[in-house]
Formats: C-alpha cells, structure tokens, sequence
C-alpha cells in the first residue's frame, strides 16, 4: 500500500511538471528581447550609398560573420553529397522546375545570400562586404533584392514587373541597417516562399501563407500557437543552417534535442517528441493517443506497417486488398547535374 501512495504521489508530481512545461511552453509566444539596440550604433547611422556598405558597417562588430557565411551552403550553392559522392548545389544541378542557374544568373542569384554573383563558373565574390546581411536579419520588411540585380536592391526606381508601370523604389539602407534582427519567418520566405519567381509557384508546401498561419495550417507556427519560426528547427551553427534537400533525415535517432544530446538540427517529430512519446499519466495522453490511431491508421492502410508498433499487417507490407503499394524511399537519390551522363532508370536504379 505504502508502495501504491508513493507511485500516486511520484505521477502526481510528474503530471504537474509536464502540465507546467506545457502551460509555460505555449505561453511563450514571443520573442527573446534583443541584447543590443541597433538604433544606438553610430556606423549603423548612414548614410549608406550601396548594400556591401551596410555589410561593411556590420562587420565591425561581427567581425566573423562574413567568413563564416562564405562557409555555408547558402553561399557556395554547393553540397558534397556523402552517400553519393556527388558535388550538388543549386549551381550544379538541373532543376525539374526552374532548368539551371548557368546562363541565368543575374535572375537566379537574387536568391543568393551576397551580392554580385553574376557568373556560374567562377566562385562567388570574394570580397567581404559581399556578404548581404540583410536579407536574413532586416526586420522592416521593407528590404528587397531587386529579381534582375544579381542580388542587389535597386539603387534608382525601377520598373517591375516589365510593362507593368509599377516602381520599386531603393530601400533606406540606414533605416533597414538600424533595424536589424534575428531571422524570421519573413526573412527565410522571401526566397524560399517565391523560388521559381511567383508566391508558392517552385515549392508546393512553402508560400507567404506562413508569414501568419492559422492553427489549422500549421500547428507549430501559428502566431497565437507555439509560434515557431523556420530557424527553431532549423537550428544554424556559425550561419550554417540545419537541413539538406540532397541528404534528406526523415528520423532523429538521438531522440530529444537537448544541450549535450544534439546533432545541432531538430528534423523530425523525434527531435522534441522523443522517440517513444507515450505520456501514460499526462494530460496530454488523449492528444496523443488520437495522433497515434490516426496516423498509424493511415500508415497501416498504405503500407500495411504500423509506424508506432512496428508490426506488418498480414502479407508483410506487400499490397493487399486495401494497401496501396509505396516505393521505398530512405533518403538518398541519385541528381541529374550538368554534364552528367543521363542512365538508364530501370538497369540503374539509384533511388533507395
């Protein structure tokens, strides 16, 4: 009996501390404050008469930034690949949807995170203060890199779209300069929502309809949720941004992200889940439980694999009367890149 209280008592405390977690989790909507006042620093001031001058101002302070970025896969567009043994990147590979980056440069590279990349056979720019610093930490919204200047603003009024009789005007680079901080959803959408030219046209679950989400489209990033940005899970070391297009991880075996106990990227459910996340004396058991039969419902009817108990349905996971066959996929496929000889898909099957 005295062993029974002391459980009761051990799971009483247990479900208050996760209940408390979760009430001060999702009371956390907001931001850290900033440790400094860019407003106060007099380099940031201006007045500014180009971009790589504001990166010149920045690095001052930051004075690793810059060869840390030049570092990244954000600026070199390119990605050895350690299954294949492939060179990939966006200046190497052919692209289903937008064709290559080669003899489209000053278009493709308003993407890129620097200034004045205009030739795809040579490196880019070398220079420092080439870096855009902007792009990532403006948080004005009023900083664009004009689509056909190489990565530039525009420095004069400019027509865009051609033909349309609308003016972009130059950006105050003082006030953007002044006003800088972490990245947002914002910052990372202003490539990665409008890739391929338009607003969700290249990347069919990326659009500006994640600047705000309702809680019915993204339950992690809704502002009155969690309020996740992209870099919460797209955690970054020295500028360097977790996750790969090329080396997909769609599983954490190292379970729960925490100091000591990282891989320095949150890429699955795993990573703030953990791997068996059953939460028996919990509020948040039914939550789950309903997660659980309705996934592994889907799962189990597709596949006929239970993700969560790792059972097959009768037949193995060969398609049966309600399965419908799946190939299998772990992560690792084969790029088409410039200059590559195309192979045979079916005496070569690379995708696995």
């Amino acid at each position: 009996m005295h062993g029974l209280s002391r459980y009761r008592i051990m799971a009483t405390l247990l479900f208050g501390l996760l209940l408390g977690l979760t009430t001060q989790t999702l009371a956390s909507t907001e931001r850290a404050p900033a440790t400094a006042d860019h407003t106060k620093f007099d380099a940031l001031k201006g007045p500014f008469n180009s971009a790589p001058e504001v990166t010149a101002a920045c690095l001052t302070c930051h004075t690793e930034a810059g060869e840390q970025v030049r570092a990244t896969t954000h600026w070199t567009w390119l990605y050895n690949h350690p299954e294949t043994g492939q060179q990939l990147g966006k200046s190497k590979v052919i692209n289903s949807f937008c064709g290559m980056v080669v003899t489209n440069e000053a278009r493709c590279t308003s993407c890129h995170v620097g200034y004045g990349w205009e030739d795809m056979s040579q490196p880019p720019p070398i220079a420092e203060n080439a870096v855009d610093c902007l792009v990532c930490h403006d948080t004005t919204g009023e900083y664009w890199k004009f689509p056909t200047l190489a990565g530039f603003p525009t420095d004069t009024p400019r027509e865009w779209p051609k033909g349309s009789g609308t003016l972009v005007l130059p950006p105050d680079l003082a006030k953007v300069a002044r006003n800088v901080g972490a990245s947002d959803r914002e910052n990372c959408g202003s490539c990665h929502f409008y890739g391929g030219g338009a607003d969700g046209v290249k990347h069919g679950d990326l659009d500006s309809s994640l600047v705000n989400p309702s809680h019915e489209l993204d339950v992690h990033m809704a502002s009155d949720g969690l309020n996740f940005s992209c870099s919460d899970c797209h955690t970054s070391w020295g500028h360097n941004v977790a996750g790969s297009r090329y080396q997909v991880n769609a599983k954490d075996t190292l379970g729960i992200d925490i100091p000591g106990h990282t891989d320095l990227g949150r890429a699955s459910c795993e990573s703030c889940h953990g791997s068996e996340p059953k939460l028996p004396h919990s509020g948040l058991r039914p939550r789950w439980c309903r997660h659980q039969n309705v996934v592994g419902l889907v799962h189990r009817r597709q596949t006929g694999f239970d993700p969560f108990t790792g059972a097959h349905q009768p037949g193995e996971g060969q398609p049966g009367r309600w399965q419908i066959p799946y190939l299998a996929i772990q992560g690792d496929a084969w790029q088409t890149a410039l200059r590559h000889r195309l192979r045979n898909p079916v005496s070569h099957p690379r995708v696995r």
